[in-house]
């Protein structure tokens, strides 16, 4: 058994090649590439080819259905209604849908694909995306890396401002179409690997990408969705597995996913992981028991033809649409060369009122020049003045201060006044009071001198007197009689 890689080979987004990066993990080996957009065309030298179908379907949807060769395992589809020549859903119209009948149930990867194909009576169910099942690149360090992916300006400008001091990366999914067809598929899967590598090592991840934001949950990476809703066909069937905001909300939920410390992802996609692990792994295994052979080549190119001829009619009603546009052009034409001239000659005259601006400008300047010289002139006499001023301020409060102390010493020489001359009061009335003591002392003095000798005198008399008593007494007691009579009444002698 031969085994096919289903492969855009002009892609411009990284992404459709990590869808196929995530198939190719089941094949047990890569016998042959397959182009997504010339599927019909696929050989294989008569080998039946075993193909994991997964990824959006398609630009060039005239190129279907697939060449007999393949043997597909439809999972993980997305349809897509933009193609290259406006066929839209027809291509699901008559043996195209009679083609993925014959291989149903198909795996929707979303609910819009759903719709679609249960609008066209084709069996399906909701399998999910098989980017889900990527197992981790090989452990490395972790990094302190914010990586944000296709994220638009605004966005970008609210969340470095929640959180200025993170190591914030840009990333692109986009890539050149014309080089990356020239490349191989080793070289284009090394990149895929580099860029899952990276995701894998990051902080966190912040993408607009759904196929950057689904290998994140695989590789347990925090990973936020910024969600547009004109993308909602192909996003919301994975809301409710992801960490999300829309663009208005976004202030409040970058905060709630806290890059400092990301909120862990939603373990809910684990079921629909193993899910499709269980589908690839099982198709892979078994042999064949369909072919796409039934469906002739004639058959195939008379529908193909059929589905062109419809489309031709979307390309005439566009073609019409662009003619009319270019007659409108072209009548157009002569006023816009009418308003060229009128605008040549406007741009004369702002050229000249330019020059005179120039001309003014130079004016202008020289003044500025001068008012600049003047203006440094008087900062510095303003600085001068402003130190002049500052020592003057000084002196000023040194006055005050000796004029506050003068004061101080003024009240209190006023109140050692007030008292001095309430003491002096007071010893002037003492000393009269002690001068009229004194006099009248002086006048007490000379009296009492006077007593003194008038009792000087007396006392000498009395003394005489005294003695005289003295003797007469002496006298007396002499006398026996007397003396008895004494004693009688209790005397001593």
């Amino acid at each position: 058994m031969k085994f096919g890689l289903v492969l855009n080979k002009g892609t411009d987004n990284i992404g459709d090649d990590i869808q196929s990066y995530a198939a190719m993990r089941f094949l047990p080996s890569v016998d042959y590439v397959i182009d997504r957009e010339n599927m019909d065309t696929f050989g294989s030298n008569g080998e039946q080819v075993k193909a994991i179908m997964n990824g959006w379907y398609m630009y060039n949807k005239f190129n279907w259905p697939p060449a007999t060769a393949i043997d597909p395992l439809w999972v993980s589809v997305h349809i897509s209604k933009d193609d290259y020549f406006g066929i839209g859903e027809r291509f699901l119209d008559g043996l195209g849908g009679e083609y993925l009948k014959y291989y149903a149930p198909i795996g929707a990867r979303d609910v819009s694909t759903l719709e679609v194909l249960k609008r066209k009576g084709i069996p399906a169910y909701l399998s999910g995306c098989l980017t889900l099942t990527l197992p981790k690149v090989t452990e490395t360090s972790k990094t302190d890396e914010v990586i944000l992916v296709d994220v638009d300006p605004e966005s970008e400008r609210v969340i470095r401002a929640a959180y200025p001091h993170q190591n914030f990366v840009k990333i692109t999914h986009a890539v050149d179409a014309a080089s990356y067809r020239e490349m191989s598929v080793d070289e284009r899967f090394g990149r895929v690997e580099a860029l899952l590598k990276r995701y894998q090592n990051a902080k966190c991840v912040i993408t607009s990408r759904l196929h950057c934001a689904l290998p994140c949950l695989a590789l347990e990476t925090p990973v936020l969705l910024i969600y547009k809703g004109e993308y909602a066909p192909r996003m919301q069937s994975f809301l409710k597995l992801l960490h999300y905001s829309e663009l208005g909300e976004l202030k409040e939920k970058i905060l709630e996913f806290d890059l400092r410390h990301p909120k862990e992802n939603k373990r809910d996609y684990l079921e629909t992981r193993n899910d499709l692990i269980s589908v690839c792994r099982e198709f892979l295994k078994k042999d064949s028991d369909k072919s796409s052979g039934r469906i002739s080549l004639k058959d195939i190119y008379l529908w193909q033809k059929e589905l062109l001829s419809s489309a031709e009619f979307t390309f005439r009603a566009e073609i019409t649409k662009q003619t009319d546009w270019i007659h409108q052009l072209e009548a157009s034409k002569e006023y816009l060369a009418d308003q060229c001239e009128k605008k040549d000659a406007r741009i004369a005259e702002l050229q000249q009122w330019n020059g005179e601006i120039e001309t003014g400008k130079a004016y202008l300047e020289e003044q500025v020049t001068a008012k600049e010289t003047r203006i440094a002139e008087l900062q510095q006499w303003n600085g001068q003045l402003e130190e002049g001023k500052a020592y003057l301020e000084k002196r000023v409060s040194e006055k005050d201060m000796r004029i506050s102390e003068l004061e101080r010493w003024t009240r209190q020489l006023e109140e050692g006044k007030t008292y001095l001359e309430d003491q002096i009061s007071k010893k002037n009335a003492r000393i009269e009071e002690l001068e009229q003591w004194c006099r009248e002392v002086t006048e007490g003095k000379a009296y009492v001198e006077e007593q003194w000798h008038l009792t000087e005198a007396a006392r000498q008399e009395a003394a005489m007197e005294a003695a005289e008593s003295q003797k007469k007494l002496e006298l007396l007691l002499g006398d026996e009689k007397i003396r008895k009579i004494i004693r009688k009444r209790g005397y001593e002698l």
